[in-house]
């Protein structure tokens, strides 16, 4: 995305990519590198997409990705110990 922007004006868009770098820097401090790698890359394709290389927008769209709950795995059970008073049933007596 960079070298786009670089491309099409250096001197125009250089405080642009610098804001770019801040708010990725800042993604990466919050949540982690792999999972602020993804949250970036769909933010650059989503602002590629659009044709829209905005700093507001691109930090919109981590704050989007980053509101977006995690999905658990379908196949995943709750297994709770007899006895819970958390459980939804009561204990055996």
């Amino acid at each position: 995305m960079f070298v786009e922007l670089f491309n099409a004006d250096v001197f125009g868009n250089i405080r642009r990519c610098q804001g770019f770098v801040s708010r990725c820097t800042k993604e990466i401090h919050r949540s982690g590198h792999e999972l602020a790698s993804e949250r970036i890359a769909a933010a650059i394709a989503s602002m590629r997409r659009y044709n829209k290389y905005r700093l507001t927008y691109f930090q919109a769209l981590l704050e989007q990705a980053r509101k977006q709950a995690v999905s658990p795995p379908a196949g995943r059970e709750i297994v709770r110990r007899p006895g819970n008073p958390c459980s939804a049933t009561p204990a055996p007596r």
